[in-house]
């Protein structure tokens, strides 16, 4: 699948390969390092913060909720009696792709704003494509297709062209104090990934057209919000589907970040606290392990393509000297990640069963991949991972989650790219702390 991807990332980590794609990790690598995600928490936080903010506007502002299954409709609505409708996927994609633009390229929430709609549509019709690739030679649908793409392409290419010019400016000047890619500020020029790419490959002089910036942030911007939106939707639908389990990671938040003024909490002598940091998100082990549970279950990727550059040998077993199935070179391969995460023989007869605990126990090797693993395992997955535990612990702060009434099993596609709720997964939010 990775072909329809291309066709908007262009040569990005995700679908470029050999050596462009070893020299260009070189260059993203180091900026995902764990060790560097903790000075991303403002940006995580402020997101979560201002998520909290359109929850309390629709809350004091009830409406008429209408379209109940349909993902593009305001994904928050008051609907009176103090409460709050928010349908998972298309709240938390919001804030995930506030996170990233922030991230990638510096963007203010504000100047963020025109992403929602042009990625949505444009992944919209990649995945349909999936099922009918005739769309990609029908011209009604594949013109107003490229247009969008043309339009994506010209905010980015506007937002490195501006960068650059900037940058020699300053050097003409002789200050490079900019340039610096460990500031701890971030905003427009100041230290995110654009401006870490253009330094990191100034100084490793591994040459980055234009396009290869492009193709890089386009990724970051596409593979940084879908797929954490949808690890977002479905550990909040799952701990709300188990009470017993959002319990232990509720009491978790009000023990490790604190409860806020005025609201009771069952952790005896829970210590008030208005602004947590980074250190107590990193304590909220169960949430790791919520996570990582949903993970499991709705792998977001759920399925990677790959192929042999050379011959190899599989499932040889040498102990009881076995051979293997041998592939040549250029073998195409399809991973199952559904399959292999909901392989009884892996997890044991409760595979389908929501369970955190499972997972303080390291999984069997490579059982567990939903980043995939090995080489090309996800540069990002450190930061989805910590951006997730901050918004999910500050929601958790502010409102008691439930499934709304009449919320059915959700129907997903196993085959689309990110795994997501077909007609989307609605839960209510009453806020803990008193009027």
């Amino acid at each position: 699948m990775c072909f329809l991807y291309r066709d908007v990332l262009g040569h990005g980590l995700v679908t470029s390969e050999g050596t462009r794609w070893s020299s260009h990790l070189k260059v993203i690598g180091p900026l995902f390092r764990h060790a560097t995600i903790p000075r991303l928490h403002p940006i995580f936080q402020s997101a979560s913060d201002r998520f909290i903010e359109n929850i309390e506007k629709a809350r004091k502002n009830p409406t008429k909720v209408t379209n109940n299954n349909n993902t593009h409709a305001t994904p928050i609505q008051g609907i009176g009696n103090n409460q709050i409708d928010i349908e998972l996927s298309g709240a938390f994609r919001q804030v995930t792709l506030e996170v990233i633009s922030a991230v990638a390229i510096g963007l203010t929430p504000d100047k963020a704003g025109v992403f929602p709609n042009l990625f949505e549509t444009i992944l919209d019709e990649l995945n349909r494509r999936v099922y009918e690739p005739y769309r990609a030679l029908w011209l009604p649908l594949q013109l107003p297709h490229r247009k969008r793409i043309g339009e994506l392409n010209k905010i980015v290419y506007d937002i490195i062209a501006e960068r650059r010019k900037n940058r020699e400016t300053l050097k003409l000047q002789g200050n490079t104090s900019t340039n610096n890619p460990t500031v701890n500020d971030i905003g427009e020029g100041k230290g995110d990934i654009l401006d870490m790419i253009l330094e990191n490959s100034e100084r490793l002089q591994i040459p980055f057209t234009i396009e290869d910036i492009m193709d890089e942030l386009k990724t970051q911007l596409l593979a940084g919000h879908e797929t954490s939106s949808m690890m977002l939707t479905w550990t909040c639908y799952l701990l709300a589907r188990h009470p017993d389990k959002l319990r232990i990671a509720v009491e978790q938040v009000d023990k490790e970040l604190g409860i806020l003024p005025g609201v009771k909490s069952t952790v005896p002598n829970a210590e008030v606290c208005i602004n947590p940091g980074n250190e107590k998100y990193s304590a909220l082990d169960y949430l790791d392990l919520s996570m990582k549970e949903a993970l499991r279950l709705y792998s977001p990727v759920p399925i990677l393509a790959r192929e042999t550059d050379q011959g190899i040998s599989i499932g040889e077993d040498t102990i009881n000297k076995k051979p293997g199935t041998y592939l040549p070179p250029k073998t195409a391969i399809l991973i199952s990640i559904w399959t292999m995460h909901r392989n009884r023989d892996l997890w044991g007869n409760d595979v389908d069963e929501f369970k955190p605990e499972r997972f303080r126990t390291e999984p069997i090797p490579c059982s567990f991949i939903p980043f995939s693993a090995g080489l090309r395992v996800c540069v990002g997955q450190h930061l989805a991972m910590n951006e997730a535990k901050v918004v999910l612990g500050t929601l958790l702060r502010h409102y008691t989650i439930s499934l709304k009434e009449g919320q059915a099993e959700p129907i997903t596609d196993k085959y689309i790219i990110p795994v997501r709720p077909k007609d989307g997964l609605h839960i209510i939010l009453t806020p803990r702390k008193p009027n």
